[in-house]
């Protein structure tokens, strides 16, 4: 059975300093190597799955971290906290160009839950994200659908869950 990954392999594209976009591209390879072997063991199905949307969910996680989570989190992603500057500096650099990359990130948040300034203004500026806080206790179809008219209206009308 043939399996299908979609990886998106940032370090030849020359839009942000080689550095930079080398450690976010070893990153990402990293972690793509990590969690293919583990989707693959005892599937009989073809799947198509984004490690660069992988990587970039849990580097979101990775600044709100600390301690041995932080530590943890950074060894599976390959780059440190400070390192998830190089996601803004790609998508500024795709900006530039004449490439498009079509990326939504939402933070969805349960009602009433408020995270530190800090780490929102993080998310924002370096990934683009918004935080939408959503009722999943209560109004689970409710919330399903604001998350899937997000990305919808960022991705060309793909939505995420049904």
């Amino acid at each position: 059975m043939i399996k299908m990954l979609l990886l998106l392999i940032i370090s030849g594209l020359g839009l942000i300093p080689s550095s930079s976009s080398q450690s976010l591209s070893q990153g990402v390879a990293k972690l793509s190597l990590a969690l293919s072997a583990n989707l693959e063991k005892g599937s009989k199905k073809n799947f198509v799955w984004s490690p660069f949307s992988a990587h970039s969910a849990f580097s979101q996680v990775l600044l709100g971290s600390s301690d041995s989570t932080r530590t943890q989190l950074e060894n599976a992603l390959g780059i440190s906290s400070e390192e998830t500057i190089n996601y803004q500096r790609l998508q500024s650099s795709l900006k530039q160009g004449q490439s498009t990359l079509k990326v939504g990130n939402l933070m969805a948040i349960a009602a009433g839950f408020k995270p530190k300034p800090e780490y929102s203004q993080q998310i924002q500026s370096r990934f683009g994200s918004e935080i939408l806080e959503l009722d999943f206790a209560t109004n689970k179809a409710g919330s399903v659908e604001k998350m899937n008219t997000y990305i919808a209206d960022l991705t060309l009308k793909v939505t995420l869950i049904k």
